[in-house]
């Protein structure tokens, strides 16, 4: 339990100093599939990662981001067999989470789209991460930045509910419960209702500024200078 918790805490670190190189990352992955002739495909598998390494790397700075993000993976499997060997085998709702997480992070796993596969078991989509991408880059890209970050929290709610909550690997996310993508559905419904509702009465609030709140509103009718009142 203690060293599922040390190694989480370490993946932790380990991710942060990651997600600060992710430009560099995309870029690496950008040179790399143009000298693969890989540029109408998406990065789609950890193990196309590896064959850009072994194959397509001709930057030694390229070659460190993708050994680290590889060495971020084999660290998360790491986790996730300690986990698997330490759980029971009658735990309640752990046996799908660990079967999505392994699967997820297999080598030939397609990865490109990560939210379709596994809406059930992803309560929290890192959105801070994608949203740092242009729309192309996030076609090509979003599965691969994203994977670390969702097997990590995965993993992190899972020793959690095993283990008892740890300040060091709780997740980034405030609220704690996983959700499912319905609970998700209802939540961003309900904000955009929200906001449509607001907006409106803002409109309401403008329109009625021009029709009853004008500069010349209450002022009296403009006559001539020279004439008396009648």
């Amino acid at each position: 339990m203690s060293e599922v918790k040390e190694k989480l805490r370490a993946l932790q670190q380990k991710h942060q100093q990651f997600k600060q190189h992710q430009n560099t990352f995309v870029a690496a992955l950008n040179r790399s599939r143009e000298h693969a002739h890989h540029k109408t495909e998406p990065v789609s598998s950890v193990k196309q990662v590896q064959t850009y390494l072994d194959l397509h790397c001709n930057s030694s700075t390229d070659r460190l981001m993708f050994n680290h993000f590889l060495e971020l993976v084999a660290d998360l499997r790491a986790v996730l067999e300690l986990i698997d060997v330490s759980t029971a085998p009658s735990s309640p709702g752990t046996g799908g989470t660990l079967d999505s997480c392994r699967h997820m992070l297999s080598p030939s796993c397609n990865i490109s789209n990560l939210v379709a596969q596994f809406s059930i078991y992803i309560p929290v989509y890192p959105h801070d991460m994608v949203n740092r991408l242009s729309c192309s880059q996030a076609r090509n890209y979003g599965g691969v930045v994203s994977l670390v970050a969702l097997a990590l929290d995965l993993l992190k709610r899972l020793a959690s509910s095993l283990y008892g909550p740890s300040s060091g690997t709780s997740p980034a996310s405030g609220d704690h419960r996983p959700q499912s993508a319905l609970q998700l559905g209802m939540r961003v419904g309900l904000a955009e209702k929200t906001l449509g509702l607001g907006m409106a009465g803002l409109q309401t609030q403008r329109t009625s500024r021009v029709r009853g709140q004008g500069w010349d509103t209450g002022k009296p009718a403009w006559r001539p200078p020279g004439r008396g009142r009648f």
